[in-house]
């Protein structure tokens, strides 16, 4: 009978750390699907901010038209919106793993150290979530202006600042990533777990 519960709890151990995978997966999925989909400068039929710096078309040059321009910033305020939201979901995410209670936890001291990964996986997520912050500010700015020279000011910052959204929010989910590769290795090489 003991041996009975001690397989049902293992098994139920073992779907929790598979769901706690398949979030992981199909996190670095979607990322992989965001950035496959936006396309290259080169492919874009809207010119990107820093291309309309750098050398304006042709169509822009002579009507004074903003539309591509506008688009495009609102497409970047977009997609750093839904990255801001995927920034939430693994921080709660991530303190659910450390608040629930249905899985196994490394019982030495040592072994536990791995949970303060989560600490600088925080820290760049929360400056992942600035900058989406600092884009949708910027973003909002775009409707008080009419100037261009003002408007591919905006573009270049929001340029910037979605790089370092990506850039964050990447180095963070290796962080998290490196936690759940050495748990894994953990609970396959460890010790027996201690139940809590």
């Amino acid at each position: 009978m003991a041996s009975e519960a001690g397989d049902k709890k293992l098994l139920n151990n073992f779907s929790k750390l598979i769901e706690l995978v398949s979030v992981l997966v199909l996190s670095c999925c979607w990322m992989a699907t965001v950035h496959a989909q936006s396309p290259s400068p080169s492919q874009s039929p809207c010119p990107s901010p820093t291309d309309a710096a750098v050398s304006p078309s042709k169509n822009a040059a002579t009507s004074g038209d903003d539309t591509y321009l506008r688009e495009g910033l609102k497409s970047m305020a977009d997609d750093s919106r839904t990255l801001t939201g995927w920034c939430l979901a693994m921080i709660a995410a991530s303190v659910l793993a450390i608040a629930s209670t249905s899985y196994f936890r490394p019982a030495g001291r040592w072994t536990r150290s791995i949970y303060l990964l989560f600490i600088p996986g925080w820290i760049l997520i929360g400056l992942s979530i600035f900058n989406g912050n600092a884009i949708s500010r910027r973003y909002t700015a775009v409707a008080f202006t009419r100037k261009r020279e003002v408007l591919l000011e905006i573009g270049n910052s929001m340029n910037h600042e979605f790089s370092n959204q990506l850039t964050f929010l990447h180095v963070g989910l290796a962080v998290f990533s490196a936690w759940l590769l050495l748990y894994i290795v953990w609970w396959v090489f460890g010790n027996t777990p201690a139940s809590e």
